[in-house]
Protein backbone atom coordinates (compact mmCIF):
# COMPACT_ATOMS: atom_id res chain seq x y z
CA UNK A 1 0.00 0.00 0.00
CA UNK A 2 1.65 3.51 -1.33
CA UNK A 3 2.09 5.82 1.68
CA UNK A 4 -0.20 8.07 0.23
CA UNK A 5 -4.02 7.77 -0.55
CA UNK A 6 -5.03 8.24 -4.78
CA UNK A 7 -9.08 9.02 -4.53
CA UNK A 8 -11.01 9.01 -7.69
CA UNK A 9 -14.30 11.02 -7.73
CA UNK A 10 -16.88 9.31 -9.44
CA UNK A 11 -19.84 11.87 -10.59
CA UNK A 12 -22.61 9.32 -11.05
CA UNK A 13 -24.54 11.96 -12.73
CA UNK A 14 -22.03 12.90 -15.13
CA UNK A 15 -21.00 8.97 -15.77
CA UNK A 16 -24.61 8.62 -17.03
CA UNK A 17 -24.39 11.54 -19.24
CA UNK A 18 -21.33 11.13 -21.17
CA UNK A 19 -19.07 7.57 -22.19
CA UNK A 20 -15.89 10.42 -22.06
CA UNK A 21 -16.51 11.97 -25.51
CA UNK A 22 -19.69 13.85 -24.52
CA UNK A 23 -22.10 11.39 -25.87
CA UNK A 24 -24.74 9.14 -24.03
CA UNK A 25 -22.83 5.95 -23.10
CA UNK A 26 -24.19 2.61 -24.69
CA UNK A 27 -26.33 0.83 -22.26
CA UNK A 28 -26.56 -2.14 -24.65
CA UNK A 29 -30.25 -4.10 -23.81
CA UNK A 30 -30.57 -2.42 -20.63
CA UNK A 31 -32.83 0.45 -19.96
CA UNK A 32 -30.79 2.02 -17.37
CA UNK A 33 -27.13 2.04 -16.16
CA UNK A 34 -25.94 -1.60 -16.05
CA UNK A 35 -23.75 -1.83 -12.79
CA UNK A 36 -21.26 -4.26 -14.82
CA UNK A 37 -20.25 -0.53 -16.19
CA UNK A 38 -20.16 0.87 -12.77
CA UNK A 39 -18.46 -1.91 -11.40
CA UNK A 40 -15.42 -2.09 -14.78
CA UNK A 41 -14.79 1.90 -12.95
CA UNK A 42 -14.19 0.84 -10.16
CA UNK A 43 -11.95 -2.08 -10.86
CA UNK A 44 -10.18 0.05 -13.10
CA UNK A 45 -9.31 2.55 -10.06
CA UNK A 46 -8.07 -0.05 -8.26
CA UNK A 47 -6.06 -1.81 -10.61
CA UNK A 48 -4.83 1.88 -11.43
CA UNK A 49 -3.77 2.34 -7.72
CA UNK A 50 -6.71 4.47 -6.44
CA UNK A 51 -6.84 3.45 -2.64
CA UNK A 52 -10.74 4.89 -2.34
CA UNK A 53 -13.18 6.13 -4.11
CA UNK A 54 -15.83 9.94 -3.92
CA UNK A 55 -19.45 8.66 -5.19
CA UNK A 56 -21.59 11.87 -5.58
CA UNK A 57 -24.89 11.27 -4.34
CA UNK A 58 -26.64 14.46 -4.91
CA UNK A 59 -27.81 16.46 -7.98
CA UNK A 60 -30.33 19.20 -8.42
CA UNK A 61 -30.93 19.09 -4.66
CA UNK A 62 -32.09 15.41 -4.49
CA UNK A 63 -30.32 13.22 -2.73
CA UNK A 64 -31.10 10.75 -5.38
CA UNK A 65 -29.43 7.90 -3.90
CA UNK A 66 -32.06 7.06 -1.41
CA UNK A 67 -35.17 8.68 -3.16
CA UNK A 68 -35.84 11.47 -0.24
CA UNK A 69 -38.66 13.18 0.55
CA UNK A 70 -38.78 17.04 -0.24
CA UNK A 71 -35.97 16.73 -3.06
CA UNK A 72 -36.13 17.33 -6.65
CA UNK A 73 -36.05 14.43 -8.90
CA UNK A 74 -34.43 14.64 -11.73
CA UNK A 75 -36.91 13.82 -14.01
CA UNK A 76 -35.53 15.57 -17.01
CA UNK A 77 -33.07 12.78 -17.98
CA UNK A 78 -34.79 9.58 -17.82
CA UNK A 79 -31.36 6.90 -18.05
CA UNK A 80 -30.94 8.59 -14.48
CA UNK A 81 -34.09 8.37 -13.48
CA UNK A 82 -34.43 4.33 -14.49
CA UNK A 83 -31.01 3.56 -13.15
CA UNK A 84 -32.25 5.16 -9.62
CA UNK A 85 -35.27 1.98 -10.03
CA UNK A 86 -32.92 -0.24 -10.86
CA UNK A 87 -30.78 0.07 -8.06
CA UNK A 88 -29.13 2.05 -5.27
CA UNK A 89 -25.95 3.69 -6.82
CA UNK A 90 -24.08 4.82 -3.75
CA UNK A 91 -24.87 1.35 -2.24
CA UNK A 92 -23.15 -0.59 -5.42
CA UNK A 93 -20.31 1.93 -5.24
CA UNK A 94 -19.63 1.28 -1.90
CA UNK A 95 -19.76 -2.96 -2.30
CA UNK A 96 -18.01 -2.75 -5.45
CA UNK A 97 -14.85 -0.40 -3.43
CA UNK A 98 -14.92 -2.60 -1.21
CA UNK A 99 -15.03 -6.02 -3.09
CA UNK A 100 -11.80 -4.50 -4.98
CA UNK A 101 -10.03 -3.27 -2.11
CA UNK A 102 -10.86 0.60 -2.10
CA UNK A 103 -12.87 2.82 0.80
CA UNK A 104 -15.51 4.44 -0.44
CA UNK A 105 -17.14 8.04 0.33
CA UNK A 106 -20.90 9.98 0.01
CA UNK A 107 -19.74 13.22 -1.86
CA UNK A 108 -21.89 16.20 -1.64
CA UNK A 109 -21.64 19.22 -3.94
CA UNK A 110 -23.86 22.47 -3.17
CA UNK A 111 -23.35 23.82 -6.91
CA UNK A 112 -25.62 22.29 -9.26
CA UNK A 113 -28.29 23.15 -7.00
CA UNK A 114 -28.12 26.90 -7.79
CA UNK A 115 -27.84 26.49 -11.75
CA UNK A 116 -24.64 27.52 -13.68
CA UNK A 117 -25.32 31.19 -15.11
CA UNK A 118 -25.35 34.03 -13.87
CA UNK A 119 -27.68 36.17 -15.60
CA UNK A 120 -31.02 33.64 -15.96
CA UNK A 121 -34.29 35.36 -14.96
CA UNK A 122 -37.43 34.17 -14.17
CA UNK A 123 -37.23 30.21 -15.67
CA UNK A 124 -35.87 27.54 -13.74
CA UNK A 125 -32.43 26.41 -15.04
CA UNK A 126 -32.01 22.99 -15.95
CA UNK A 127 -29.56 22.40 -13.12
CA UNK A 128 -31.16 24.24 -10.33
CA UNK A 129 -33.14 23.10 -7.34
CA UNK A 130 -36.84 24.02 -6.35
CA UNK A 131 -35.17 25.72 -3.04
CA UNK A 132 -32.23 28.13 -4.94
CA UNK A 133 -35.34 29.04 -7.87
CA UNK A 134 -37.67 29.96 -4.66
CA UNK A 135 -34.83 31.89 -3.15
CA UNK A 136 -32.52 33.95 -5.07
CA UNK A 137 -31.48 36.16 -2.19
CA UNK A 138 -29.24 33.09 -1.21
CA UNK A 139 -27.15 32.84 -4.35
CA UNK A 140 -23.97 34.88 -4.34
CA UNK A 141 -24.35 38.06 -6.67
CA UNK A 142 -21.87 40.74 -7.17
CA UNK A 143 -21.41 43.55 -5.18
CA UNK A 144 -23.67 45.80 -7.48
CA UNK A 145 -25.96 42.85 -6.63
CA UNK A 146 -27.27 42.85 -10.43
CA UNK A 147 -25.61 39.11 -11.25
CA UNK A 148 -26.18 36.19 -8.94
CA UNK A 149 -23.51 33.44 -9.47
CA UNK A 150 -24.25 29.54 -9.51
CA UNK A 151 -23.16 28.99 -5.75
CA UNK A 152 -24.93 29.34 -2.78
CA UNK A 153 -24.06 32.34 0.43
CA UNK A 154 -23.40 29.76 3.09
CA UNK A 155 -23.61 33.35 5.40
CA UNK A 156 -27.37 31.77 5.68
CA UNK A 157 -28.60 29.14 8.46
CA UNK A 158 -31.34 28.78 5.77
CA UNK A 159 -28.27 27.40 3.43
CA UNK A 160 -26.36 25.90 6.06
CA UNK A 161 -29.67 23.94 7.08
CA UNK A 162 -31.27 22.81 3.71
CA UNK A 163 -27.48 21.50 3.13
CA UNK A 164 -27.16 19.92 6.59
CA UNK A 165 -30.60 18.48 5.26
CA UNK A 166 -28.65 16.70 2.58
CA UNK A 167 -25.93 15.15 5.06
CA UNK A 168 -28.63 13.63 7.39
CA UNK A 169 -30.19 11.93 4.55
CA UNK A 170 -27.38 10.05 2.82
Amino acid sequence: MPDFDLTLNIDFYDVLISNGNGAAPSVGDSDHYPIELLERIIRRAAANGFTSINFRVDYVGWVGINGSPGRDKPVHYELFMRTLDAYDPLRAAIDLSHKHGLRCYAWLTPLDNVGREPRWQGERHVFQSTFSFEHPEYHLCSRDGKDRFGVYCFGYSEVRDYMLRHVRNV
